[in-house]
């Protein structure tokens, strides 16, 4: 007999986290839905709050992303949003999209000192 879940946690399935009294769902579960329904806007702001936390030139917009992402064929599985030179900031001239292991190799070398293999 499986168990009804308590009227005070969250509508999603395996979720066990309260909800507020006006919402079915935790702020958990309503950020991961939105941020599915609208990717290259959660994306724009997680390089926003990241560049606000590293004090770093912040100038992209909405519309020049989601042309960026499309053109180079950004998928989020597979590819990293990088920065071309690491002391400059997050600026249209400044992004590249690279592979994951690639961006991995590269923050690795920065790290340790040694030259680019570009």
């Amino acid at each position: 007999m499986a168990r009804k879940k308590s009227t005070s946690l969250c509508a999603t399935k395996l979720c066990r986290n309260k909800r507020l009294k006006d919402r079915r769902l935790c702020s958990k579960c309503s950020l991961r839905r939105w941020r599915s329904a609208n990717p290259v806007k959660a994306r724009l702001f997680a390089l926003k709050d990241r560049a606000r936390r590293k004090k770093l030139a912040f100038d992209l917009d909405h519309e020049w992303l989601a042309g960026f992402l499309a053109k180079n064929g950004y998928d989020p599985a597979l590819h990293h949003i990088d920065r071309i030179c690491v002391l400059g900031g997050y600026v249209k001239t400044n992004l590249q999209v690279l592979p994951i292991s690639d961006n991995i190799a590269k923050g690795n070398r920065e790290r340790h000192g040694q030259a680019y293999a570009f």
